[in-house]
C-alpha cells in the first residue's frame, strides 16, 4: 500500500485479495483500520495474516485485545499505531494488465485478483 496526501486529504491505498474473509468487511463498510504492531508482536500478528477468521478465532488464539474507536470499527489495544480511513474509492486490479511476472504470481483461479481500496485518514492514535 501507500500512504500519500490525495485529493486535500491525506489517503491511504491498500490491496486486499478478493478470496480473503477480511475483504468482504472492507468492501461493504464505510470505514477501514489499519493496525501497527511493535516487534514484539511480530508472532501474533504473522498467525493473524497466516490464518483466516473464517476457521480459527484470532483473537482468541493471539490474545490481543479488540477495541472499538468513536466511529465503531474495530482495532487491537496492543497496536502502537491504529490508523481510521473512510473509503473514498476503490477498484480491482486487471489482471491482463500487469507486469508478466506479476500476471505469473497469481493463482491460476481467473476470478481472483486484488481489490484497491484508498481511504481518507479520519483518525490516528499513537501509543508513546
Amino acid at each position: 500500500g501507500a500512504l500519500v496526501f490525495g485529493w486535500d486529504a491525506p489517503t491511504i491505498t491498500m490491496y486486499i485479495r478478493n478470496p480473503r474473509f477480511t475483504y468482504e468487511f472492507i468492501d461493504k463498510g464505510k470505514y477501514f483500520v489499519l493496525n501497527s504492531f511493535d516487534e514484539k508482536y511480530r508472532e501474533k500478528v504473522r498467525y493473524i495474516g497466516s490464518h483466516s477468521g473464517r476457521n480459527t478465532d484470532k483473537v482468541k488464539e493471539t490474545g490481543l485485545t479488540p477495541r472499538f474507536t468513536p466511529l465503531g470499527n474495530p482495532y487491537f489495544e496492543e497496536a502502537s499505531l491504529v490508523i481510521e480511513c473512510e473509503k473514498i474509492y476503490f477498484d480491482d486490479i486487471v489482471r491482463s494488465q500487469l507486469f508478466e511476472q506479476g500476471q505469473r504470481n497469481y493463482s491460476p483461479d481467473p476470478k481472483e485478483t486484488h481489490r484497491m481500496f484508498i481511504g481518507k485518514i479520519v483518525n490516528v492514535w499513537e501509543k508513546k
